[in-house]
């Protein structure tokens, strides 16, 4: 008798301390169940979930970051909520307040940071492609890849990617290619050109799309007003009609590349290149920038109007002549051109110059 006395109380001791850790564990659960995420210093934390990561990986990454102090209680809920292979990769940004559920609920569902990439209109594709190279929360699949095997890449093989790539702010989820960045951009630029196209006016030297697309990227380049971009495409038109070489400086720049320095001399405007619109009539081979829609509406559209001039006046904004003479005074009085085109051994020069400058 006294044994199974005995027997009884153990019994009824392990029942009661089975009974009180199950009971502990299952205040524990429904605490972690219905109370926030306590977060390091109450403030909020972004977490990186990168492509591959299992749902351990997360839960360790959780609580590296302070976001979680039970992750097998994380796993099984992730496993009693089916989601467990459906945590998506991302930046994630948790905030105070948030509960287990609604975190494992939000990686389910990718609601991830969307990060920005600006393209900026008048960039150069070399400058496109640094800065791709420089943003973090991408993937970086165009590095090492040549100029033609980027646009094989994006589904454009054969075309020389100058301007291609229209000028917006694209927004992206941590680790998205700076290919599918890339092709989203052109597919927009191709869309924009051929609407833009389809509604052209007539009778223009333009033959076709990629044309224009030119002729938009040496507005963009001459001008940051958008009221005085048709005025800039009527003189262009008006250029090519009468014969006249276009003489746009950026083409020059864009001739010289590196050795590009600042300000352009008159020696400049003699480089030898396809680009160099003091050399050569009519327009460069391609795109010398990318150029907004408002710079393509233009190209399309030109003002009617006689002037075949036009100078920078220091602010952006251009005045703009109908010959040599008006535009040698317009020169005079603001004195831009003066410190562009004369190097500090060459402060005159002859008639012969003059007419070589804005005639050939």
């Amino acid at each position: 008798m006294q044994g199974k006395r005995i027997l009884k109380y153990v019994l009824g001791a392990i029942f009661s301390i089975l009974f009180f850790i199950g009971a502990f564990y299952a205040y524990l659960w429904w605490d972690f169940l219905h109370n926030p995420i306590e977060l390091p210093n109450n403030q909020a934390v972004q977490v990186f979930v990168k492509k591959g990561m299992t749902s351990h990986d997360v839960a360790n990454e959780l609580v590296k970051q302070g976001v979680m102090s039970h992750p097998k209680m994380f796993l099984a809920l992730a496993r009693y909520m089916n989601a467990t292979e459906a945590l998506k990769a991302g930046v994630y940004h948790i905030e105070p307040g948030i509960t287990p559920s609604e975190l494992i609920e939000k990686l389910r569902l990718g609601k991830a940071i969307m990060h920005p990439f600006t393209l900026v209109n008048s960039w150069r594709f070399s400058e496109i492609k640094h800065a791709l190279d420089k943003n973090k929360y991408l993937d970086h699949d165009i590095k090492g890849l040549s100029n033609e095997e980027i646009m094989v890449k994006i589904g454009a093989p054969g075309q020389n990617p100058e301007g291609r790539f229209y000028p917006e702010t694209y927004h992206f989820r941590y680790q998205t290619s700076d290919l599918l960045i890339l092709r989203i951009a052109y597919q927009k630029m191709k869309k924009i050109l051929a609407e833009e196209w389809a509604n052209r006016a007539p009778n223009l030297p333009w033959k076709c799309e990629y044309d224009a697309l030119i002729a938009a990227s040496l507005i963009i380049e001459e001008t940051e007003h958008e009221q005085e971009m048709d005025e800039i495409a009527g003189v262009m038109v008006r250029r090519i009609n009468l014969g006249m070489p276009l003489q746009i400086d950026p083409t020059v720049i864009y001739a010289l590349g590196d050795h590009y320095r600042y300000p352009l001399k008159l020696s400049d405007l003699k480089v030898r290149s396809s680009y160099n619109t003091y050399l050569h009539k009519g327009l460069p081979p391609t795109p010398i920038a990318v150029p907004t829609r408002a710079a393509i509406h233009a190209a399309l559209h030109p003002a009617e109007g006689t002037a075949i001039f036009y100078m920078a006046k220091g602010d952006g904004s251009h005045v703009f002549t109908d010959n040599l003479k008006d535009h040698r005074k317009a020169k005079k009085r603001y004195e831009i051109r003066e410190r562009s085109l004369h190097h500090k051994h060459h402060k005159k020069h002859d008639m012969r110059s003059e007419f070589y400058r804005y005639y050939y």
